[in-house]
């Protein structure tokens, strides 16, 4: 299964543009972070990510995520630091992303 993105705030402050979208993860969570589609943003510089929700038990050594532009993907971190396991269900977690590019 693949998770859904939804964009629901656009702004633009000076020559940057910001896009906030909230990304909600599945039963299967990939290696390298979940893909994040936006829609306002063709350049995307940097990203604030942060875990809106989540009611799943499987995600409870999740302590931290954060966005890539490079890839445009959303990881997951555990308390070790180490990224989380390929394939954990993530089911109803949600994390809210805050990007800013041109």
């Amino acid at each position: 299964m693949s998770m859904a993105s939804s964009a629901f705030v656009d702004y633009s402050v000076g020559n940057l543009r910001c896009e906030v979208v909230d990304v909600t993860f599945d039963s299967s969570y990939p290696t390298g972070g979940e893909a994040v589609t936006l829609t306002h943003i063709g350049n995307p510089l940097f990203g604030i990510a942060t875990i809106k929700s989540s009611s799943a038990s499987t995600v409870d050594n999740i302590v931290q995520a954060s966005y890539d532009p490079s890839t445009g993907k959303c990881l997951l971190w555990l308390v070790a630091g180490a990224q989380l396991a390929n394939a954990t269900d993530c089911t109803d977690l949600v994390v809210r992303v805050v990007v800013f590019g041109r």
